[in-house]
């Protein structure tokens, strides 16, 4: 929708105005630009934000992250907004400026259902943390909300700006104490189906089992947590969790890589060692400086827990399951599983390449059409960019 053909629509139009994208937002520019004045958007937004249900932001000015009166109006408040987008890797909205956002998303008879911070937070304190749980629906719990309260949070991204470092996924700006009790909290969000905390580092792996053993995660079915950084510890609490009935309806569960190897980043791509240990990883100097990649965004998991998680996911295909196209057919599977392109073998304590491994498990598949993915029981294995290393 363009501003200037609302700005001269009858006020009552304004209430039938149910989802506005903004991109290209500038502080300052004249009106005639495409680009649209931070003072238009905010006057649109005072019309239309008692009945909006979806809106997108996005900008490529600096003058936000230092700018103090660029905040929203006081009189913009969101009681009916559903979905929340910030366009992806937009890094130029301040923090506070997005908590002031979360905090104006105040639905009385339902909640914000889908919230989508991607790679645009430079940090995310805990004010922002316990606004997501309670503008989703996390904090009502009293018999006579419970009437009325329709919806709840379902899809949550929540992921650092891949900017600002030598790392393209530092997460300096982001506490591992907050992240850890933030991620607690969400296990009051029960009607989550899709989680991204990809490249959030420093999740406990008991604060991980606490929200996976909840009812947090019993409608869950993408869990994404690439560049976490995730260890057997990890994995072996998802298994568990499935085991005892948590995750009933997972599909897709992501814990690769995305930025290892990168050779604009960690040089040139290493080789695979006779002499490399199990001694090795719980030792990051002993790989020198182009083994980074396993210390950098790869987990750090064996063989024999990744065969366990795979087997627990086992058996699960129903009606509903997901999907893949494998030999140019669509096929149902128990679950899509996302895995590092590095493994320890525990027998020889070698680190070997992940697809490697995955072919060789008894009665593996391998999928002609993409070679990174193998098919094992009824779970569909891939490592992205996997035999780039071979």
């Amino acid at each position: 929708m363009l501003i200037d053909t609302l700005t001269f629509s009858p006020h009552e139009y304004s209430k039938n105005i149910k989802a506005l994208y903004f991109s290209q937002i500038v502080l300052e520019g004249l009106e005639s630009t495409y680009m649209q004045p931070w003072e238009l958007v905010c006057e649109l937004l005072c019309r239309v934000s008692s009945s909006l249900e979806k809106l997108h932001l996005g900008t490529g000015d600096d003058g936000f992250l230092e700018c103090i009166d660029c905040m929203l109006p006081p009189r913009i408040n969101f009681p009916l907004i559903r979905e929340l987008y910030i366009q992806e890797k937009c890094i130029k909205f301040s923090q506070p400026f997005l908590v002031d956002l979360l905090r104006r998303c105040c639905p009385s008879t339902n909640s914000l259902q889908v919230l989508r911070f991607s790679q645009c937070l430079g940090g995310f304190d805990g004010t922002g943390w316990w606004l997501v749980v309670e503008r989703g629906g996390g904090m009502r719990n009293s018999k006579t909300e419970k009437d009325t309260f329709l919806g709840g949070l379902e899809d949550l991204e929540l992921t650092p700006s891949p900017v600002g470092t030598d790392d393209p996924y530092s997460t300096t700006g982001w506490a591992p104490e907050i992240i850890n009790q933030g991620i607690i909290n969400l296990q009051l969000l029960k009607n989550l189906r899709r989680l991204n905390l990809s490249g959030i580092r420093g999740i406990d792996s008991q604060v991980l089992e606490s929200f996976v053993l909840s009812q947090g995660s019993m409608n869950l079915e993408v869990l994404n947590l690439m560049d976490c950084v995730m260890s057997d510890m990890h994995l072996h609490v998802i298994q568990k969790g499935i085991v005892n009935g948590y995750l009933p309806k997972l599909e897709i569960l992501n814990v690769g890589c995305s930025n290892c190897l990168s050779t604009a980043t960690h040089g040139p791509r290493p080789l695979v060692s006779k002499k490399t240990s199990i001694q090795s990883i719980r030792d990051p100097s002993s790989f020198g400086s182009r083994w980074n990649c396993l210390y950098g965004n790869c987990g750090r998991i064996s063989d024999t827990v990744a065969l366990l998680l795979l087997e627990s996911l086992s058996g699960r295909t129903t009606a509903d399951a997901a999907e893949i196209y494998f030999r140019f057919k669509k096929v149902p599977v128990g679950a899509v599983i996302v895995l590092p392109r590095w493994m320890c073998e525990v027998k020889t304590g070698k680190i070997i390449p992940s697809i490697l491994w995955a072919e060789r498990l008894p009665g593996a598949k391998l999928e002609m059409y993409d070679t990174n993915r193998i098919v094992y029981l009824d779970i569909a294995v891939e490592i992205p960019n996997g035999r780039f290393i071979l």
